[in-house]
């Protein structure tokens, strides 16, 4: 056995120097493919191999808020991409809180663009101190053309009239607080009905279907299990 793989490295040492030079190479060569043929042998025996030790990951996918299931869009045997709607929880609360944030978050938009009450305040201001002004100045002129007590009436006019500014830009600045309030309100009712939809996080194979349509499942109850493709 020694001797005949002495003969087969001399026999391919020589062909790889001048393969021209003897015509008994050739029957070595002959040999060679003897060799390759065993070579989709241990190919096959390593993939077998591989595809005996490949684990398969089976993905859970839970409820993510309580409720009756209303949906189920998918059935075991089907294929599904990352974020493929899997089933559904009824959400008709949600909605319905949905639609009260809409339109009070619409009222609360309303309520800050609104600018009337800071101009009528800017404009009864600008009048009051115009009248107090006036009056000064006329005293300058001719004493006594209004009275003290009728000065400081217009004086106290004017600054009744400049606290109206303040309120109402107050009353803007509040209507803003409340304005992002309600989108916070919003924003977290449009994340909850969100969570009402059973999606997949990731692609593979519908294997199992947990719950059917119109069971109750709560929070971390598993509906739909695949298998990553």
């Amino acid at each position: 056995m020694n001797a005949i793989c002495l003969d087969r490295i001399h026999a391919s040492r020589v062909i790889a120097q001048s393969i021209w030079r003897s015509a008994t190479l050739w029957s070595l060569l002959l040999l060679c493919p003897l060799a390759k043929a065993q070579s989709p042998v241990a190919d096959s025996a390593l993939n077998v191999e591989s595809a005996i030790l490949k684990t398969v990951e089976i993905t859970s996918v839970a409820a993510q808020v309580q409720g009756l299931l209303s949906e189920v869009s998918v059935r075991e045997g089907d294929r599904v991409r990352l974020g493929s709607p899997l089933a559904a929880i009824e959400s008709n609360t949600t909605q319905l809180q949905l639609k009260r944030a809409g339109v009070s978050m619409e009222v609360a938009q309303k309520n800050f663009e609104n600018n009337i009450d800071i101009d009528v305040a800017r404009k009864n201001f600008a009048v009051a101190e115009n009248e107090y002004v006036q009056a000064v100045e006329a005293n300058k002129r001719i004493d006594d053309v209004y009275p003290p007590a009728e000065l400081d009436r217009l004086k106290l006019v004017r600054d009744r009239a400049n606290l109206e500014i303040d309120r109402a830009i107050h009353a803007q600045k509040i209507a803003e607080l409340e304005l992002n309030k309600i989108q916070i309100e919003n924003q977290q009712l449009q994340d909850m009905l969100q969570k009402h939809k059973v999606l997949a996080p990731v692609s593979g194979m519908v294997v199992a279907i947990e719950k059917r349509v119109g069971e109750w499942v709560e929070p971390g109850a598993v509906v739909v299990r695949l298998v990553e493709i």
